[in-house]
């Protein structure tokens, strides 16, 4: 499974602990695309693209507020979404490459 859709499925099952429109929106901002149903909406947070799948979020809004998330996709023809790499990912990097640069140096004395 490719590191996208690791990040995308933890991304929904964090949406899914919303208990309202009101915190979802907090956290994640407006939807995309909202489209009106009877009696309800589905909104959409779009993902990015993998193996020729188009992945989004939605999310069905009832009337009292209530919502539920899941993640849907469909056929697509664009590029795949480019790996992104995590804040710790990213910090781990950073922090061992200046200790080796330090150790660099230090030896080099």
């Amino acid at each position: 499974m490719s590191a996208n859709l690791k990040a995308w499925e933890r991304r929904v099952l964090e949406m899914q602990q919303c208990n309202s429109t009101s915190e979802l929106v907090a956290r994640y901002g407006e939807p995309r695309h909202k489209d009106l149903q009877t009696g309800f909406e589905i909104w959409h947070y779009p993902l990015g693209v993998s193996s020729g799948k188009l992945y989004s979020v939605h999310v069905a809004v009832q009337a009292d507020e209530s919502c539920q998330a899941f993640m849907f996709f469909e056929p697509t023809d664009l590029a795949d979404t480019p790996a992104t790499r995590s804040e710790l990912s990213e910090s781990v990097r950073r922090g061992a490459s200046n200790a080796f640069r330090f150790l660099g140096r230090l030896i080099g004395r």
